[in-house]
């Protein structure tokens, strides 16, 4: 049977490959505790001692318990001891993605961007990219434990550096953009843990959301059209408190980098997570990292200020100001539970995601397209006047009395993933999304002077993907998925986007 399994294996893993594939993180199962030897009997008791066990039974042998198939040892640095104990831990991943698109809409990730229009050239021929440019590399370090404070600080980039939104479109070639990638920086910060308050400042995940606890299991790029996602620099505070049983509460509370600067203060999001630690579920936050998660439900929310220039000709001598602000429910359902990260053979985790806000685009992987409205020119002047925007496009728009007015959006996403018995080696997920702008089409009317901005923004997104994923050894997984994106304009076509995609990864 063991020649039989290994040629599965073997041919399942060959299959995938023709394809390509995805990512591997795996929990560590811990080592079996040494038995401590029994203390030796006192001398006066050492007669009885002996004829007790003479009559005793032998004991049966102990058998440490077997090591998971997902076991690894990470690759750490230790000095010291206990609570003088300094780590260094270095993580990350090898990926290649090989990607087949029906129409030429998107590099590796969709993101916010738009499909594009059937009736445009780039709307009816497909491409083709094979990329290496989500391969990450990270170091975690650890200091000694001082007077109660245990601290941590991270450190991870990966290959999406500043560079021109793709190939063609002026100062960087194809070759370049794919070969010759820019170093990113992804996480960088630094944590205390007391009993009283955790402490973290730095460019991490957003709090919004709780990122990533509720992430859905998929191989395609995050964010995936209309999920809350992103990274940024922030100074959080987070408790986690007992409410007896085994019901817990986490709350955090977070001043956040303004999505403007010259708004003048930080945004603020904050949030509180419920959680029951007896019931697990095995969950995946993207194509790595499978751990044991308990059921949770998280509300959370933002609040920012928008202040932005008069929507007026330069040189800029005013500025308005109106008012951003989202709400986020997340659920985290084992439906069917898991004992610890390493129990994955017939496991079922359900993942759910409901949002709502206005002028909070960046957040939430969509945005339809919206951009600032031609300044009036009534004269006719040449060049025509221009506006000088101090935000990124998106959030806000300006209306014919030079009003700002904030993007309204409200996002779904629902995501199942499923680890196939016996070993849970073999992974299926699915996931659905859908975006909706309710006053889009009000603030760009079919009437506007600026036609552009009626049939190149979109008020309305359905994202859908299947992934199958295959561990062939604790450090390698191979993926394929299968990708579904549509955007509905506001003139009303609505043309699909199609994705093949295949991945391999090492992690380490």
């Amino acid at each position: 049977m063991r020649v039989v399994h290994e040629k599965l294996c073997a041919v399942v893993g060959a299959m995938c490959g023709l394809f390509t594939c995805t990512t591997l993180a795996f929990a560590q199962a811990p080592q079996p505790a040494e038995a401590a030897p029994a203390p030796a009997a006192p001398p006066e008791q050492a007669p009885l001692a002996a004829a007790t066990a003479a009559a005793a039974p032998e004991p049966a042998p102990i058998v440490p318990a077997p090591v998971s198939w997902f076991a690894r040892e990470p690759l750490q640095v230790v000095v010291g001891q206990g609570l003088n104990m300094w780590s260094f831990t270095l993580n990350g991943f090898i990926q290649a993605d090989y990607l087949f698109d029906s129409t030429r809409s998107f590099d590796e990730g969709a993101g916010s961007a738009l499909v594009a229009r059937s009736d445009s050239y780039a709307g009816t021929v497909g491409r083709n990219q094979f990329s290496v440019r989500n391969t990450r590399v990270g170091f975690i370090f650890k200091a000694p434990t001082f007077s109660g404070i245990k601290t941590t600080a991270r450190i991870e980039g990966d290959f999406f550096g500043n560079q021109p939104k793709g190939p063609g479109s002026g100062g960087r070639s194809e070759k370049g953009f794919f070969d010759s990638p820019a170093f990113r920086l992804r996480h960088a910060w630094l944590q205390l843990q007391t009993d009283y308050v955790d402490v973290l400042a730095g460019h991490a995940y957003a709090p919004l959301g709780f990122q990533n606890y509720f992430f859905p299991c998929t191989i395609a790029y995050f964010g995936i059209p209309n999920q809350v996602f992103g990274r940024v620099a922030q100074l959080r505070f987070s408790h986690n408190f007992e409410l007896g049983g085994d019901f817990g509460l986490e709350a955090v509370l977070a001043a956040v980098r303004p999505v403007a600067r010259d708004s003048g203060v930080p945004d603020v999001q904050a949030g509180a997570r419920l959680f029951l630690k007896s019931w697990q579920g095995i969950s995946t936050p993207g194509n790595l990292g499978p751990a044991a998660l308990p059921l949770s439900v998280g509300l959370s929310g933002t609040a920012r200020k928008l202040k932005v220039n008069a929507f007026a000709p330069g040189p800029t001598q005013a500025s308005a100001s109106t008012a951003g602000w989202g709400v986020v429910l997340d659920a985290l359902v084992p439906i069917l539970a898991a004992a610890n990260s390493d129990d994955r053979g017939n496991r079922l985790t359900f993942t759910g995601e409901l949002a709502t806000g206005s002028g909070i685009a960046d957040l939430m992987s969509t945005g339809g397209g919206a951009g600032f409205p031609a300044l009036p020119n009534p004269m006719n002047t040449t060049p025509a006047p221009t506006y000088t925007a101090n935000i990124d496009e998106g959030l806000l728009t300006f209306d014919v009395d030079g009003k700002p007015h904030a993007i309204n959006w409200w996002t779904l996403c629902a995501g199942l993933q499923y680890y196939l018995p016996p070993s849970g080696r073999f992974v299926v997920s699915v996931n659905y999304t859908r975006g909706y702008s309710s006053n889009m089409a009000s603030l760009f009317p079919a009437n506007t002077t600026d036609k552009a901005l009626f049939t190149h923004t979109g008020n309305r997104t359905q994202y859908a993907d299947l992934n199958v994923m295959f561990d062939v050894t604790p450090a390698v997984r191979l993926a394929m998925s299968g990708q579904y994106t549509m955007i509905k304009y506001l003139d009303g076509q609505a043309p699909h986007h199609l994705r093949a995609m295949g991945q391999a990864t090492y992690a380490f």
